[in-house]
């Protein structure tokens, strides 16, 4: 603390030692100490830009805090900066210049996206690991897929994956790719479940969180655990709470566990209309863009397995199946038959220097 009052003045001496820290590392610093919190709040845009450069390079774009989509994750500005809006290029002519309040990202958006980018990386290493690769590009494709989650009304989620500076072609294939790929992943003879309703299940929740929960045998690791979370999310459309309160009481009505009126909620937007699946939205949107993604199902399947201009079989990179703190993540799932490093090394045997061999 002491070392941190003598040097709380000088904000790239803060940023510095922020950039050796992790984003937990940070938050718990940012919490405890008053001296580092107070300097964080003077440069607080230009520390989490600097930062998630290190963490989350991917994400800081993806989901980006001056969108109107997170505008809950920004504050005003305590420095009391200010901005000019019309920017003045020239002596000021006639009335006064507009000055607009200065927003700025929270920590809680810094978390957010550091959180969400490792997520989405550990998603994709474990599909890549059971030998189920990915282009380049898909991380951040599965980021906005992610950001599309968070949309909580048909409309908002249709008007943004209509947005063609967030949204591109190559997004929309690689999307489409990675929904193909779970189908594969859970589909699997030895692992099962052999069932596609899985990703339909999965992809019909408000985030990416629940299906690493699965791929890390967190969670939903019985057949109970599942009904629960169907029957949280939708029982078909025929399904319809009855009109009335007796229902509404935290005992009444247990269906496995679940109380009534838990009932098909997570499939509901904020309008009390079902949300439309991912999916189905980038099936639409590839038929409005005329990208006739079905032509190319078959080889999203076969992608990745075999060279095509020799013929050999394919495996991961060391950069697909990288994992960040492996040891901490406590992965609760068979990895016997899983792709390793000296998998991924012995397939580059003849590109390896004397040394790396």
């Amino acid at each position: 603390e002491s070392i941190l009052a003598n040097v709380a003045g000088h904000a790239e001496f803060i940023q510095r030692i922020g950039s050796y820290l992790s984003p937990t590392e940070l938050l718990n610093l940012y919490c405890a100490s008053r001296h580092f919190n107070s300097m964080i709040e003077n440069c607080m845009r230009s520390s989490f830009y600097r930062w998630s450069l290190l963490h989350a390079p991917k994400g800081m774009f993806v989901f980006d805090w001056r969108h109107w989509q997170y505008r809950h994750l920004i504050k005003e500005d305590k420095s009391f900066r200010s901005k000019v809006s019309p920017p003045l290029l020239g002596p000021l002519k006639g009335g006064e210049p507009k000055i607009h309040k200065r927003m700025i990202p929270t920590m809680k958006w810094f978390q957010m996206i550091c959180f969400r980018e490792e997520i989405v990386s550990d998603i994709l290493a474990t599909l890549a690991r059971q030998g189920l690769r990915y282009p380049r590009g898909t991380s951040i494709s599965v980021m906005k897929l992610w950001r599309l989650l968070d949309l909580r009304t048909t409309k908002e989620r249709n008007l943004l994956i209509q947005d063609k500076n967030i949204f591109t072609d190559v997004d929309l294939w690689n999307m489409q790719h990675f929904l193909c790929k779970l189908a594969l992943r859970f589909n699997d003879p030895v692992y099962g479940p052999e069932s596609c309703d899985v990703v339909t299940l999965f992809m019909s929740q408000k985030s990416l969180l629940p299906l690493w929960e699965l791929l890390f045998g967190h969670k939903y690791y019985s057949v109970h655990s599942f009904l629960q979370l169907k029957i949280r999310t939708d029982l078909g459309h025929k399904w319809h709470l009855p009109d009335g309160s007796d229902w509404q009481g935290p005992d009444k009505n247990l269906i496995l566990g679940v109380p009534a009126r838990e009932v098909g909620q997570l499939y509901l937007g904020t309008d009390g209309k079902k949300l439309v699946r991912p999916a189905s939205l980038i099936a639409t949107e590839s038929a409005r863009r005329q990208l006739h993604l079905e032509d190319h199902i078959l080889n999203m399947f076969l992608w990745g397995f075999v060279d095509l201009r020799t013929g050999n079989n394919l495996g991961p990179t060391e950069q697909e199946i990288f994992m960040k703190d492996e040891d901490r993540k406590n992965r609760s799932i068979d990895t016997t038959n899983e792709f390793t490093k000296y998998h991924a090394r012995n397939a580059l045997w003849h590109a390896l220097s004397r040394d790396e061999k």
